[in-house]
């Protein structure tokens, strides 16, 4: 998976390592890390806890 130029949104707490720590990452392989989800974001990381975010009547209009 390539990161290079790409906008990453992390939510929730990462149980596999620090958010620091996967913000390095992403940026290492030249990624961009923002706060927000937007229409520019490509990829969303999300904990199993908010699945339920994601249902069908709970989808965003974004």
């Amino acid at each position: 998976m390539t990161f290079k130029n790409k906008c990453v949104v992390f939510t929730g707490s990462l149980q596999s390592m620090l958010r620091k720590n996967a913000i390095e990452k992403v940026n290492a392989a030249g990624g961009i890390v923002k706060n927000y989800v937007s229409r520019e974001t490509d990829y969303l990381v999300i904990t199993p806890r908010q699945l339920d975010m994601f249902e069908e009547e709970r989808k965003s209009k974004k």
